[in-house]
């Protein structure tokens, strides 16, 4: 396998919203050897739990709270929902109400 960096994502960023400069991190994919060899800057899309404008607001709430009242119990499933944060208000591609 060959990683790429992506050198110009700061400038993708200006254009698209929903993309970030990234970087792999070191040996983020095991194998012999591990790779990338060092930090690889990349674009990363950020990835946004939305629900439909006609739900209960009071259960969306709810749900969003649980999924941060067993974050814990979620990475122990999946280390992935270790990325499960809180959104930036800033975040330039919502324009819908954020909980």
């Amino acid at each position: 396998m060959r990683l790429v960096p992506i050198k110009q994502s700061e400038a993708l960023s200006l254009k698209q919203a929903a993309i970030m400069p990234g970087t792999v991190p070191l040996g983020s994919y095991l194998g012999s050897p591990p790779l990338p060899k060092q930090n690889l800057p990349t674009a990363v899309l950020e990835r946004i739990l939305v629900a439909r404008a006609d739900l209960n607001a009071d259960l969306v709430h709810a749900m969003t709270r649980v999924l941060f009242e067993r974050h814990s119990e979620l990475i122990a499933r999946d280390n992935l929902a270790g990325f499960i944060s809180a959104i930036d208000s800033k975040l330039r591609c919502c324009t819908w109400p954020l909980f």
